[in-house]
């Protein structure tokens, strides 16, 4: 059992072999770019619909002010 103690525990020797530099990115990165890609998408769309609720709510307001200035001309004259 004593020669064995290198194979096993702290002792243990990895085997190792060297392996060329991959060129490029790791999958890692290609995930996280893939990623930031989509929740920079999905805020410009969510920026997008709230431009557009907003310009209805003020379009709405708009109407609704044209709508009383028309009341107020009807009921004065």
């Amino acid at each position: 059992m004593f020669y064995l103690r290198g194979l096993v525990g702290k002792q243990a020797r990895l085997k190792t072999r060297f392996v060329a530099k991959r060129e490029g990115k790791t999958r890692h990165e290609i995930k996280m770019d893939a990623l930031r890609a989509e929740q920079a998408a999905e805020a410009e769309a969510a920026a997008k619909a709230e431009a557009a609720a907003a310009a209805a709510a003020a379009a709405e307001a708009e109407a609704a002010a044209n709508a009383e200035a028309e009341a107020e001309e009807e009921s004065s004259a």
